[in-house]
């Protein structure tokens, strides 16, 4: 759990710096939203700021390379000050499972652990954003 405890630290510290290579090219061009990009930051934010959230889960299936990866950088780069550094977390379960040898649930028993408290009882929202997540076939 040592490795795991790391690699999340470590996340919650380098995902801002890291996602931002998936939001703009080289040059610092930003790469344009897609239309789905709107209606899943309206849930981000009534979760954020409304006081009757009912989207406690969102999920954006598709092909790969359509844009998946790009529209949870945006979300998470755009929203991860307001959110705090803490409560926002980025992990691509392709790493915990093929390089850590881990798996989600491991993930999120350690990421509980830092914030301190269970994710029944939390005080204020916490954002989980998981990538990849074919990876972890439980």
């Amino acid at each position: 759990m040592e490795e795991i405890l790391k690699y999340v630290q470590n996340q919650l510290v380098q995902a801002p710096f890291r996602l931002r290579t998936y939001t703009q090219d080289e040059q610092g061009k930003k790469y344009p939203q897609r239309n789905i990009y709107i209606k899943i930051e309206k849930y981000l934010r009534d979760f954020l700021h409304g006081p009757n959230a009912q989207d406690r889960w969102i999920i954006i299936p598709g092909l790969r390379g359509v844009g998946k990866t790009t529209i949870l950088a945006q979300l998470f780069l755009k929203h991860h000050q307001e959110a705090g550094q803490q409560r926002m977390l980025y992990i691509s379960l392709d790493e915990v499972v093929n390089v850590l040898g881990s798996s989600l649930k491991d993930v999120l028993t350690v990421y509980e652990r830092i914030l301190g408290e269970s994710f029944e009882k939390l005080t204020a929202p916490v954002f989980i954003f998981i990538d990849e997540a074919q990876y972890d076939p439980k």
